[in-house]
């Protein structure tokens, strides 16, 4: 099997393992405990991943991409601004009480910070072990350590339901699952004979002209585009208010998890693997023919969410949840988008053309952000919903625009290559309604409407069909 493949399928099974659990733990954190706590909770997790996420200031994106000959120098670069912003931010939280009792107010822990400065310290840990396995294509380690995380911190918020459901609990959880997963990591790197601290010697810490275009556009992009990823989950609870900011919160996560799946996971094997073909034409192909595929698995169950969001809100959540019902039938379009965006998102980076990247972080971050702030003064909950999903949308499309010119694909033959998967979604989707509407029987609608789309789709894309699972047998057929 090839490690793409391989890769690939190790990410997609630890995320619809981890998103199922996540979702099975949903009902408990809704019945047993506060709406104010959940948010908190929340918001916290979208901190953690903020730290995670901009601590390398761009140098994990360099280290990953650059050619063989050049790794020992990037390793000592990512290996030494990593460890000198992480310990900057221990000093800015430090001197701001403001921005941790935030997190900390009404919990036991409040006067002891010590608690977010070890959690940037393994944060730190946690970054650089993950880029050195993800340059060896070692995603099977890195999975193993997130399932064995999850698992303990699910069952510690299952377990705590019943007995002691308090904020100090799911935050001591989290920690503990951070402990957890970050020595699993450090394990995985000794038992691969993977150096993790810097190698000594000449040129270990050059700073090229290169270095300079990585750390400054994607270390700042990296700090606005998990801002504009993670931070609507803080930003909600200054908008809406403690109460109502989960009903925005747990959409938005649920509604990602059937992209994440096979999106994300897939396209976190993408970026080293086409860091080593490089060549335009070998791109394109493997790109169009990923987001045939990814869409059309996707498609249908997007509108199945936005279809089903009273059932889905009655299942997870309870009656009271009102405002989830509109989250989950409109966020699946911001959806849509991100499905065809990310694939190619790291295509910027390995043409080495940051600035483009960090454009579209701070255009995202800021929509994102004026979007629910004037959204929700205008209209309301659902006032923020509509505003989010439609500048999500148009900024996510400008981006996908740009990214396939890069590779000298134009945008109308990419969209082209996937009409045949829209138009089969829009029968769905129709027919759906259609017979909803005559009948008011959601489920069966919708069966009907599903069996038109798999007729029509392998009707129109048959050869394409047949020819990508060939491939696809093919590729697990090769030893490594």
């Amino acid at each position: 099997m090839s490690k793409f493949v391989k890769s690939s399928i190790w990410n997609l099974c630890a995320n619809i393992f981890v998103r199922a659990l996540s979702l099975v733990t949903y009902p408990f954190l809704v019945r047993y405990f506060l709406k104010s706590d959940i948010s908190i909770f929340k918001s916290f997790q979208s901190f953690i991943v903020i730290l995670i996420a901009i601590i390398p200031l761009g140098t994990k994106h360099l280290y990953i991409s650059s050619p063989k000959d050049r790794k020992k120098e990037r390793w000592n670069l990512a290996f030494y601004v990593s460890s000198f912003f992480a310990f900057f931010l221990i000093i800015l939280l430090s001197l701001n009480s403001k921005f941790l009792s935030f997190f900390l107010k009404d919990v036991t822990l409040q006067h002891n910070y010590i608690f977010i400065f070890i959690l940037v310290f393994l944060a730190t840990i946690k970054t650089l072990a993950i880029t050195r396995l993800s340059s060896n294509m070692q995603f099977k380690e890195i999975s193993i350590a997130l399932m064995v995380k999850q698992i303990v911190l699910y069952s510690i918020i299952i377990t705590s339901s019943f007995k002691l459901p308090t904020l100090t609990i799911l935050f001591l959880a989290l920690f503990i699952t951070e402990v957890i997963e970050t020595c699993m990591l450090l394990i995985f790197m000794k038992v691969s004979k993977i150096q993790f601290l810097p190698s000594f010697g000449a040129k270990v810490f050059s700073i090229d002209k290169v270095s300079q275009k990585f750390i400054f556009f994607i270390g700042f992009e990296q700090i606005f585009n998990v801002l504009a990823q993670q931070f609507p989950a803080i930003f909600v609870v200054f908008v809406m208010g403690k109460n109502l900011a989960p009903e925005f919160q747990l959409p938005l996560y649920a509604v990602s998890i059937p992209a994440s799946l096979i999106m994300v996971s897939v396209a976190k094997v993408i970026f080293p693997y086409i860091s080593e073909i490089r060549d335009n034409e070998k791109i394109k192909t493997m790109l169009i023919s990923l987001e045939f595929i990814i869409t059309l698995i996707i498609l249908p169950i997007l509108i199945g969410i936005s279809f089903f969001s009273k059932e889905i809100v009655a299942i997870l959540f309870d009656k009271s949840w009102t405002n989830a019902v509109i989250a989950f039938r409109f966020l699946p379009i911001m959806i849509i988008a991100n499905v065809l965006n990310n694939p190619f998102t790291s295509i910027a980076a390995v043409k080495e053309k940051p600035h483009i990247i960090f454009i579209y972080s701070i255009s995202l971050f800021l929509c994102r952000m004026l979007s629910i702030f004037v959204g929700y003064k205008l209209l309301g909950f659902k006032g923020a919903i509509l505003l989010f999903v439609f500048f999500d949308f148009f900024i996510r499309m400008i981006r996908l625009k740009i990214d396939t010119s890069l590779v000298k694909l134009k945008f109308s033959k990419f969209l082209l290559n996937l009409k045949n998967n829209f138009l089969a979604a829009a029968i769905l989707f129709s027919v759906s309604i259609l017979l909803f509407s005559t009948f008011q029987n959601k489920l069966v609608s919708f069966i009907v409407g599903f069996i038109f789309y798999v007729f029509l789709s392998f009707k129109l894309e048959k050869e394409r069909i047949a020819e990508l699972v060939y491939k696809l047998k093919e590729n697990i057929s090769i030893k490594r």
